[in-house]
């Protein structure tokens, strides 16, 4: 995928509208690059954290080569073992062995942190998911902040493009009017008074044009950059505004039931729930573990002779906190102040959405 900045992006053969420098700044912007590959690694931690409550199975394989003699309490004066008749009998020795060993080991968590043999909506699952629709939220917010992005720096510069011919035509004709009244005072049908509003005029207006022009280059560079082509202080853009977006509802209506959908309303909700699901996991962790455990081994020396053994166990495994010097206790009650920290969290975003709301509506009931 190609990077902004990078000149990779390929450009039409005509201007751009707006339309079309937004799509392609979706498509090429890292910040919402960076976003979507959140989602994905917090989709991946939901199934791992899925699949670390079912059953996990592992397996090994040994092999073993030894030689010496086998120990016994007397090894060190080398007596051997003695025969009920009173013989001594010399201690056997192995000059080279082999054995290989396989094994299978079988462990299910059947009651741990919250999770009943795997099959509920445990408390770590629901974190992990709760995480990744914050996520999915935030690439959301971060695509509308693209788009905003965009429509401001192509309106910017079109706006600046289409006033330079007006602006270039009035720089001309005052200065043509400067002339004239120069000329009219020195045959003393104009007063020094008139020539000097002239030439502040014709002043005014070049410093207009030359922040039209300014605007104009430093908005097609802004633009090529977001949209990741090589540079250009004039970007071929169209040079039709977007039509204005039909009036929008009443404030009432607006800051009403419809704020109540805010993306950053939905995120901050998302945020709540995983904070509610941390503290849930760490309160079960107060509660005893139950897990199943069961292995499977088989040893052989393969000398040609059946000497080979097998040992199968099974158990049930139960955890019991006891004493921690209260680490554990003192985790869940934090992770429940960040659970009521972040549900009073969601008034100041639902204030701060408002004000942004009440904010553009005066800009536009001052602009109209």
């Amino acid at each position: 995928m190609s990077k902004a900045g990078e000149g990779s992006a390929t450009l039409p053969h005509h201007p751009l509208t707006l339309r079309e420098c937004i799509a392609i700044a979706l498509g090429e912007s890292p910040a919402l690059e960076a976003s979507r590959f959140d989602v994905f690694s917090a989709d991946q931690a939901v199934r791992a954290a899925q699949g670390m409550l079912l059953p996990q199975i592992t397996g090994g394989a040994d092999y073993l080569l030894f030689s010496g003699s086998r120990v016994s309490k007397f090894g060190v004066i080398n007596l051997g073992s003695v025969s009920p008749n009173g013989s001594v009998v010399t201690a056997s020795s192995v000059g080279s062995a082999e054995v290989e060993l396989y094994s299978a080991h079988l462990k299910y968590p059947l009651f741990a942190d919250g999770s009943i043999l795997g099959l509920n909506n445990a408390p770590g699952v629901a974190e992990k998911k709760a995480k990744r629709q914050a996520l999915a939220w935030t690439v959301s917010l971060t695509r509308e902040e693209v788009i905003y992005r965009i429509t401001d720096e192509f309106v910017t510069t079109v706006s600046a493009r289409n006033r330079m011919g007006l602006a270039e035509r009035r720089v001309k004709l005052l200065d043509q009017s400067v002339s004239i009244l120069q000329e009219q005072q020195k045959q003393g049908l104009k007063l020094p008074l008139d020539v000097k509003v002239a030439k502040e005029q014709f002043s005014a207006s070049q410093t207009l044009l030359t922040l039209l022009r300014q605007q104009a280059v430093a908005g097609s560079l802004g633009l090529s950059k977001t949209l990741g082509v090589s540079s250009s202080p004039n970007l071929p853009l169209s040079n039709v505004l977007p039509d204005p977006p039909d009036p929008p509802p009443t404030t009432e209506q607006l800051v009403g039931a419809c704020l109540n959908h805010h993306p950053s309303l939905e995120k901050q909700r998302a945020v709540i729930d995983q904070a509610k699901q941390a503290y849930r996991l760490e309160r079960f962790r107060l509660y005893p573990s139950v897990y199943l455990d069961g292995s499977a081994s088989y040893i052989d020396d393969f000398s040609g002779v059946s000497n080979s053994e097998s040992f199968f166990s099974g158990a049930i495994a139960v955890n019991v906190p006891i004493f921690d010097f209260g680490a554990q206790l003192a985790t869940t009650r934090s992770k429940l102040m960040t659970y009521k920290a972040e549900q009073a969290r969601l008034l100041s975003t639902a204030d701060d959405v408002n004000y942004e709301v009440l904010k553009i509506y005066q800009v536009i009931y001052t602009l109209t």
